[in-house]
């Protein structure tokens, strides 16, 4: 594509043709898996600097393509990585902590309304949290317990809201469902404040009908198996969330009598329709 100069973009300079590159070397490994040991050691500090790369505010705003560019090559990266790492996790000791960090900065950099781009780095995350590395990622609890970082902008927050908007209701199942696989691990070490923070976030999704059913279940599972924790924990505010707990479950419980009927009614309908 031509650069803003008017100059056609060499391939080596090219981000769109970088993207593709991980996929290429992915089946390249499974034709010749010979190579895979001599070029592994060599290859995984190449992506790791390569996803730790930031572009200054004022460029990725008056060049919003090659920074859009940019960011799906370092997606597409962390996705090999990710891959790389259910076979090759002790080339990737080292990267332990610093992995989980260039997935925070990715967060932090993607663009509100970058719907696939913010999506790619969700299931990378879940793919990391399924493994031992999920660790890299304690530390930063608090970072990823803000909507703001790991979907965006919240709907309505200045310029861009429609996009914004859309980006906000796409990615909140799965933000959701990764949040909720960090949070399982890392229960037995969260502070009341966290704590506090992660049982209002979740009894927001048990009410929110916006949401699919799946969510709003992992939610209450989640919620459930924090009131050990909460029990646990010797400050007089632990009461108060186990409370909220309670008090959510059972509103819970309020709103499924109100539906059961109506559900009932419009079951009964379609299979007298269909009979």
């Amino acid at each position: 594509a031509p650069t803003p100069g008017g100059r056609l973009t060499k391939s080596t300079e090219s981000f769109k043709v970088l993207t593709e590159c991980p996929l290429i070397v992915m089946l390249l490994f499974q034709l010749y898996p010979r190579f895979i040991q001599p070029t592994i050691p060599s290859l995984i500090p190449l992506m790791v600097q390569a996803l730790a790369l930031r572009v200054s505010p004022g460029a990725a705003q008056h060049q919003r393509s090659q920074y859009l560019d940019l960011m799906a090559a370092q997606v597409k990266t962390l996705s090999f990585l990710t891959y790389l790492l259910r076979a090759f996790a002790e080339f990737m000791r080292n990267y332990r902590d610093s992995i989980p960090k260039c997935v925070i900065q990715l967060l932090h950099a993607a663009p509100a309304d970058s719907v696939s781009i913010r999506k790619d780095i969700l299931v990378a995350t879940r793919h990391i949290l399924a493994t031992d590395f999920r660790v890299g990622f304690f530390p930063q609890v608090d970072v990823l317990l803000n909507e703001h970082v790991l979907i965006g902008s919240s709907p309505g927050a200045g310029g861009g809201a429609a996009g914004a908007r859309a980006s906000h209701e796409i990615l909140r199942p799965l933000a959701c469902s990764t949040l909720a696989d960090l949070v399982h691990h890392v229960r037995g070490d969260l502070t009341l404040a966290q704590l506090a923070r992660v049982v209002h976030l979740f009894a927001k999704n048990v009410h929110d009908p916006a949401l699919p059913l799946a969510i709003q279940i992992t939610s209450v599972r989640l919620l459930l198996n924090l009131v050990e924790n909460i029990f646990n924990k010797t400050e007089p505010e632990a009461r108060q969330l186990l409370v909220r707990i309670l008090d959510t479950l059972v509103h819970k419980f309020g709103t499924l009598r109100r539906q059961i009927p109506r559900v009932r009614q419009q079951v009964i309908a379609l299979q007298a329709a269909a009979a």
